[in-house]
């Protein structure tokens, strides 16, 4: 049965709220999924009011599966949210957590939020900066790592690399739709399809 959204209002968003700032790790991760999923029963501006900040407090979680799972719902939510709070907020911090998070499932979950994010704002790619300055050259660097990995000895390559490379081939054809009109070189288009 579908859950009213007065139900949603009263006792879902709080309890979440509750969980978010919970000491235990296992509320603070289910917090961190609630919140993904709640993008059905909510509008994009409802979400923002309700959980901008927790989710942007669990990105930052000192626990690795709370920022991974938080980064998983990150793909819903960026995907709903205007592109304003994914230019400013969530790409900014999901990229740093693809590049500098210690833990490879976070990266893992960074890139799967950001692919499929950006390719739930396509339609403003040709207008939007961020794509030239943020998107694009991710997926450009993840389309030359995949490049170099793909050409090694994949028995010899460390897992966490391997995932990487896993996630990328998952994830792909999201980036690849999401920036088509914001690749704007030869250059560019040979690395992504060589990729």
């Amino acid at each position: 049965p579908q859950i009213q959204k007065e139900d949603v209002m009263q006792l879902i968003v709080p309890a979440t709220k509750e969980r978010a700032v919970s000491d235990k790790v296992e509320s603070r991760r289910l917090a961190a999924r609630i919140i993904g999923s709640l993008v059905d029963q909510l509008h994009a501006n409802e979400i923002e009011e309700q959980f901008l900040e927790s989710a942007m407090t669990l990105t930052n979680d000192e626990d690795g599966s709370v920022r991974a799972v938080m980064a998983q719902s990150l793909a819903q939510v960026g995907s709903a949210l205007p592109l304003s709070v994914c230019e400013s907020r969530f790409w900014p911090r999901l990229r740093e957590m693809l590049t500098s998070d210690p833990d490879a499932r976070v990266k893992a979950s960074a890139m799967r939020a950001l692919s499929r994010s950006a390719e739930g704002h396509k339609d403003s790619a040709s207008t939007a900066a961020c794509f030239t300055s943020m998107i694009v050259p991710i997926f450009l660097q993840e389309c030359e790592n995949a490049s170099k990995v793909a050409s090694s000895d994949l028995r010899t390559i460390e897992d966490e690399v391997y995932l990487m490379l896993e996630i990328f081939a998952e994830v792909y054809g999201y980036f690849i739709v999401a920036v088509t009109n914001s690749l704007n070189s030869d250059e560019q288009w040979t690395l992504a399809l060589n990729s």
